[in-house]
């Protein structure tokens, strides 16, 4: 008998790259399920980092990703989270330690990654020191019409687990974040936000609740290479 030796494909070489990336703010105007109109005035979200890893995302159960929805929601829609993250190499990372505007008129470019070249599949973002979302607008229904403003606290430092499956290359240049803030709106009836002095209202604790999960949710935050 002879030993036929194991077929062997040889790795990438990993070669370090850098990667601009910048935020695509979202819409200052929607329209909720629920049949609001909102206009923004105001929506801010203390950021500290963004990282990028070789790890893997194991899925989430159905439950697990619609178990803050049951409890709140009148409504059938909800969003999934990150499954358990299993933590991997972080290939780039962005430091930015600032609140981010997610209705500014303009793109707002964050900065520069140093990076490796390899396999990426998961992202992950760290929030501020301050974990807060902020928002202030005007939610309007028929005759109705109700002016918030809210400082939503968040209960987690890192939102881990965000899909970002790629092989990057030297080729990749340029990454556009978005965090689609009016969609965390979909969940909400203004009509249970609750009157401060003036005419003010703030979002009642169950809002709140919906709010708070909905930042943490996998499915506001995307990834996409900027086509040359």
């Amino acid at each position: 008998l002879s030993w036929v030796p194991a077929c062997t494909s040889p790795e990438k070489q990993v070669e370090p790259t850098t990667f601009k990336l910048s935020f695509v703010p979202s819409s200052s105007q929607c329209n909720s399920k629920a049949g609001w109109s909102i206009e923004l005035r105001k929506a801010q979200l203390s950021l500290r980092a963004v990282r990028f890893q070789a790890g893997a995302q194991a899925s989430a159960s159905r439950k697990s990703k619609r178990a803050w929805y049951a409890m709140w929601s009148p409504f059938r829609q909800a969003w999934a989270h990150p499954g358990h993250f299993q933590e991997g190499e972080v290939k780039a990372e962005l430091l930015y330690n600032n609140k981010l505007d997610l209705i500014a008129s303009n793109e707002v470019e964050l900065g520069t990654l140093q990076a490796y070249t390899g396999l990426y599949q998961t992202a992950s973002i760290s929030l501020g020191l301050e974990k807060t979302l902020i928002l202030e607008g005007t939610a309007t229904k028929g005759q109705e019409s109700v002016p918030f403003q809210g400082t939503i606290s968040i209960d987690t430092e890192e939102v881990a687990g965000l899909p970002f499956v790629h092989d990057v290359t030297t080729q990749h240049a340029h990454l556009l974040m978005k965090i689609d803030i009016p969609t965390t709106f979909s969940l909400i009836d203004f009509s249970t936000f609750q009157k401060t002095d003036g005419q003010m209202f703030t979002p009642d604790p169950a809002s709140n609740n919906i709010l708070k999960k909905a930042v943490v949710s996998s499915a506001i935050y995307t990834f996409q290479w900027r086509q040359k």
